[in-house]
């Protein structure tokens, strides 16, 4: 066989051959990215779109969240990031987070105020009564 009829006899095969996973329509790489994620094992599963009409895909697996963006239009993948997140802070509150304090152990009981204490309280300080007072 000439070198030319094999060339052309491959270039028949590939052409012939489908659509591979690289060159799938835009549009279906979400429905592809949701089904490799359930095959991996995620679940809670979520899609919405963003203002920038992407579409956000959420998922979780274990102790990991992941978050992939993909542009519906072209079918890039703008963004994965996985994260892994402690269960206790999953469930935990988040202005414990921002606030800096530790986490509690499993078994630990959160603090309550005392009744009549109110949150925040430690950083008001009351004003004096007459205004030439300093308080000191």
């Amino acid at each position: 066989m000439s070198l030319i009829r094999v060339c052309l006899a491959l270039a028949l095969t590939l052409s012939v051959s489908g659509p591979s996973r690289v060159h799938a329509e835009p549009g279906d790489m979400v429905a592809m990215i949701l089904a490799d994620l359930a095959g991996a094992g995620y679940r809670d599963i979520t899609v919405e779109s963003t203002l920038l009409n992407r579409e956000r895909i959420v998922a979780t697996r274990g102790d990991v969240w992941r978050e992939i963006v993909v542009d519906p239009r072209t079918g890039e993948i703008l963004r994965d990031l996985r994260r892994v997140v402690p269960a206790l802070m999953q469930t935990g509150d988040s202005r414990d987070i921002i606030a800096g304090k530790p986490d509690p152990d499993p078994g630990e009981k959160p603090e309550q105020p005392e009744p009549g204490e109110e949150e925040g309280a430690e950083h008001r300080r009351e004003a004096p009564d007459d205004p030439g007072e300093t308080g000191e």
